[in-house]
Order: C-alpha cells, then structure tokens, then sequence
C-alpha cells in the first residue's frame, strides 16, 4: 500500500479539484472512487457505442475560477461549446431566451410579456453586486472574517443593506414572485435556483436565485 499524505475518498468533481491542487502543491495524494469512472455527475460515460455526459452538465460558475486554467485541463482535452442562448423556456404558449446580454433578454421579455422585461432590468440592477460578492467569497480563503468581508461590505449595498439583508434571508420563491409578476418568466428562474438544491419555500435559500446575474458575467459552456 503506498504511503499518501491526504486520502480523498470518492472522485466527484469537487474531490478531484481538491486532490488535483493538492498534488499541485507537491503532496501525495490517494484517491479512491467505487465507480469504475471517476468524475462522479460530470464524467462521460461510453454505452452502446455513444458517449453521454451523465450529469448532462454545463460550466457555469466554475468559470469565474483560476480553476480550469490553473489545472490547465486543455492540455488534457477539455474543449468548450460557448452557448448563446445561455437557457430556453417554453411551454405550449410561449418561449422565451437568457441570452449572455442580458438587454437583449430583456427586451425579449417586454416583446412577449410586457413590463416583464423592466423587471428584470431591476432585478440584474439590484443584485448584480450581490453575485459579484459570491463570486469574490468563492475565491477568498474559507473564515468568518473573509466571507463577512466579501459578502457584507463587497456586496455595493450601501445604504440599502438593511433592505437587502432580510431578501437574502428569505425563500427565493418568494424573492422572485416580488420581481417578476408573470409566472411563465418566474418559473424557469426559479427552476434555475432549484438546480441548486433546495425548493423554493425555504428559508435563508433567496442566494440560490440572487446570483443569476453571474450567468450574464461568466456565461455557459458546454464541455
């Protein structure tokens, strides 16, 4: 048995990052999957003669990390498919686009939900700031003093954060029925914030729908 200096049980994509940076910085690092594939939700499996991405995933927010290029995973093959539309909904009445500028989204939604579009003008107005500081709390280093740094006084409130503070806290169900009237706009953000985890009914959850602006910023790839 080899002598490792970290063990990583399980080779899911955040456990292969870990393990990755850490053999970066020069340790010897074990990792042990049960699957035959690693990767956990985002690897590729090969079954009767087609590749399938299993967790059917998209590059997101890793995209605003030093991650891919640090790791330099294109010298190991990755490639993206940039998306332009970012995200489709539709139903037996309507459709509608996120497109990577969110003007154009949101003139797109005033053609076919009128002052729908206004609303999301707000919503990217109101908290933008607010994803801009997830994103900078994602890259500080983990400790109560660096996430109140970048969440508290890196979020650009101002003097609205006693108004903005008890939004975070609540449901983003509820925060996105304050935004958007129309329910054929409503549900597919919501959907979007669900990917995440947690329904829409609870509580201290709102984050999940507040850092849609980052889609705009980061956009979304296909690897």
């Amino acid at each position: 048995m080899p002598d490792f200096d970290v063990v990583v049980v399980g080779a899911g994509h955040n456990a292969l990052v870990t393990a990755a940076y850490l053999a970066q910085a020069g340790y010897r690092v074990g990792v042990f999957e049960r699957r035959k594939v690693p990767g956990g939700a985002v690897s590729t499996i090969d079954h009767e003669g087609f590749r399938f991405d299993l967790g059917g995933s998209a590059h997101i927010l890793i995209r605003l990390t030093p991650v891919v290029d640090e790791l330099e995973l294109y010298k190991y093959g990755l490639e993206y498919l940039e998306l332009d539309p970012l995200f489709h909904a539709s139903d037996a009445q309507e459709s509608w686009f996120v497109w990577r500028d969110p003007e154009r989204t949101a003139l797109e939604l005033d053609q076919r939900y009128p002052g729908q579009g206004q609303a999301y003008r707000r919503f990217m107005r109101d908290w933008l700031p607010f994803g801009q500081a997830v994103k900078e709390a994602f890259l500080a280093s983990p400790s109560p003093l660096n996430l109140g740094r970048k969440m508290v006084w890196g979020a650009g409130f101002g003097r609205d954060w006693q108004k903005r503070l008890p939004q975070i806290l609540r449901p983003y169900g509820e925060v996105a029925r304050e935004y958007f009237s129309e329910e054929r706009v409503r549900a597919p953000l919501v959907w979007m914030a669900a990917q995440s985890g947690p329904p829409p009914s609870d509580p201290l959850s709102s984050p999940f729908l507040l850092w849609h602006p980052l889609y705009h910023v980061g956009g979304v790839a296909r690897p």
